[in-house]
């Protein structure tokens, strides 16, 4: 679903007169409130098992919804001129300021690291076994390092972006885990 959407855009980008307008926010390893995710199904899954195997050659930085949401909208304001209802069309003209914004937590971590992480956080007397993606005869691919590179958004937004293990701290709090 992600990638034809984003075939979608850049369908629409060919067009000069709307690539001016158009914002592509990326991500990775989302988690939050709405569905499952990683953090829930290690929870999940912890209750059920006294071993868990996770792949350990899985690399990216896990991303807090709640965070992904937020410096999105502050993206969108940061492109208004006073308030998110009143656009600046010269912002939103320019080629700097358009296009491809990839935002996660900062830091990185492996899916054995994350898990570990949500693990000792519920104080989980099991055994967590890294293994490599292979093994896990997951049905799709996935890709060993997807960490995007948020420099355009932090420089844009002059923020620094809150690490993953505290983003998941946040999660457990919002929660109640």
């Amino acid at each position: 679903a992600k990638y034809e959407g984003e075939l979608l855009v850049s369908q629409v980008m060919a067009n000069p007169e709307l690539t001016s307008k158009i914002y592509i926010v990326r991500t990775s390893w989302v988690f939050g409130k709405a569905s499952m995710n990683f953090v829930d199904k290690i929870i999940e899954l912890s209750k059920e098992k006294n071993e868990l195997k996770v792949t350990d050659d899985q690399i990216s930085s896990p991303t807090y919804s709640k965070d992904l949401a937020h410096y999105s909208l502050e993206l969108l304001k940061s492109l208004c001129e006073s308030g998110i209802y009143h656009y600046s069309w010269e912002l939103l003209k320019s080629s700097a300021e358009n296009g491809i914004y990839h935002f996660t937590n900062d830091g990185i971590a492996s899916k054995y690291e994350e898990a570990k992480y949500i693990l000792d956080k519920i104080s989980w007397q099991g055994n967590l076994i890294a293994v490599k993606g292979e093994d896990l005869g997951l049905p799709a691919e996935r890709p060993k390092f997807s960490k995007l590179s948020c420099k355009k958004i932090k420089e844009k937004l002059g923020i620094t972006i809150p690490d993953w293990k505290d983003a998941i701290d946040r999660y457990f709090k919002d929660n109640n885990k």
